[in-house]
């Protein structure tokens, strides 16, 4: 069994103990709940942290898409070393479906896309403001929020908020798209200013795979994504900004330069983030996993 994400890796993990399956740990990003956890020092929280290294020990492997993330587990002494593995390359991107438009459509203004839940550890303030700034300097940038509202989770954004904002034309709110690379096919750039715990964001692969130059943070699971300068920019979390400035940079490129910026994407993405290779090493881990309990069974 592949329990993904932290509530299934703990209630799943104890069902593979019971039923002695052999499990696998597939972590997408460290939680919020997961590393408040780890920074109180109280009975309560050791009592839950010792419970979930049994849980953990038991697993055959565990994999991590960033090495962050990695760090605070071993600084937490959750994992045992020789059990964890990282996909450098993501969760993978099928390169088929995103790939660059064929012919880029012309249009009179430049495109900047944010695909996100709409949460405030997303950025949803940052990028608003840098809207904001576009707008009050006058310059022909069209800002689009792409992605569902989370009416449960702590960092909400509600629906009032949204649309107020879009009240003041900052931006365009698409909600959920169920084909997303039919909008993104005429980006001038994907930005995301997160500071969420990400593992490593499948929207930004998605861009980078079509050929998009992409805006994002210093933060986990972000820049790790970025060749900064030559694939997109790398901002400081939580500064609006920053994200502004990088986007005029953009913005005030010479076609030659952006074209060259989107071939780098492209290529990047090819290189790293095929799903195929993703897929690869799925079948590799599990191979050693399911080889190794045969040896330990006989």
């Amino acid at each position: 069994v592949i329990n993904y994400t932290i509530k299934p890796i703990i209630f799943g993990g104890i069902a593979c103990i019971i039923t002695k399956v052999p499990s696998i740990a597939f972590f997408a990003g460290v939680s919020k709940s997961l590393s408040e956890l780890a920074s109180k020092n109280n009975t309560l929280s050791k009592i839950i942290l010792n419970c979930i290294r049994k849980i953990l020990k038991y697993n055959s492997k565990a994999i991590f898409l960033n090495e962050s993330d990695i760090s605070f587990m071993k600084s937490n002494k959750l994992l045992e070393y020789d059990k964890i593995e990282i996909f450098d390359g993501g969760e993978g991107v099928d390169i088929d479906r995103y790939a660059p438009c064929k012919e880029l459509v012309e249009h009179s203004y430049f495109k900047v896309v944010m695909v996100s839940r709409v949460l405030k550890t997303k950025g949803f303030h940052e990028f608003v403001q840098a809207a904001k700034f576009s707008k009050d300097a006058g310059l022909d940038i069209q800002y689009f929020l792409a992605g569902g509202i989370d009416e449960i989770h702590p960092d909400r954004i509600s629906r009032q908020e949204i649309e107020q904002a879009q009240k003041n034309e900052y931006f365009h709110y698409m909600g959920h798209l169920k084909n997303l690379p039919e909008f993104l096919k005429d980006a001038d750039c994907v930005v995301l200013p997160s500071y969420y715990n990400e593992g490593m964001n499948r929207s930004l692969m998605e861009a980078l795979s079509m050929g998009i130059p992409i805006v994002t943070t210093d933060n986990r699971g972000c820049k790790e994504l970025v060749l900064d300068g030559k694939t997109g920019f790398i901002i400081p979390s939580r500064n609006a900004e920053a994200l502004f400035d990088a986007i005029l940079k953009l913005y005030h490129l010479d076609k030659e330069n952006m074209n060259r910026m989107r071939e780098n994407s492209r290529k990047y993405a090819i290189k790293r983030f095929d799903v195929k290779n993703v897929i690869q090493s799925y079948i590799q881990i599990l191979d050693n996993v399911l080889n190794y309990n045969k040896m330990y069974a006989k």
